[in-house]
């Protein structure tokens, strides 16, 4: 098993988080007008766990993340 052969702790629960999107998939829907839509397993992982080096990487990553939330809404709009 991969966890097995990690021997820092802090690697080994490091790796437990990043694989709880993966092990517990969401069954979040979103309905819009015609649809529904769920977020894909990357799409989950990616908003589970934000990995940043500096605060300055932590706000462009928020930023980002409000940019495409907000087209998300301006698509699903539409349809």
């Amino acid at each position: 098993m991969l966890y097995n052969s990690v021997e820092i702790p802090e690697t080994c629960n490091v790796l437990k988080l990043l694989l709880i999107p993966y092990l517990v998939p969401t069954k979040t829907q979103i309905k819009t007008n015609k649809n529904l839509w769920k977020p894909s397993l990357v799409e989950s992982a990616a908003a589970f766990v934000v990995h940043v080096t500096n605060l300055t990487g932590l706000e462009a990553e928020l930023e980002k993340r409000g940019k495409n939330i907000y087209n998300m809404v301006q698509l699903f709009s539409l349809l």
